[in-house]
């Protein structure tokens, strides 16, 4: 399933201008529940990945990661 995030994250952040405003549909799509938790941490955390820090500054991304650590 981190696989899929990561595909996500690439197509979003392809054309982030344009694609941002699916960021949530799309990421519907990822069964965070099934991430490693050390992943999500990971994808919480991670200063050094700009496109995971874009997607962590919405409130209902980092819900949805949260939601996978439960």
């Amino acid at each position: 399933e981190m696989e899929v995030l990561m595909s996500a994250v690439r197509w979003l952040m392809y054309d982030w201008d344009k694609r941002k405003d699916h960021l949530l549909d799309v990421l519907k799509c990822v069964r965070f529940g099934l991430i490693a938790p050390w992943q999500l941490v990971d994808v919480k955390r991670n200063p050094e990945n700009p496109e995971f820090m874009e997607l962590m500054s919405y409130p209902e991304v980092q819900k949805m990661v949260d939601d996978g650590l439960a």
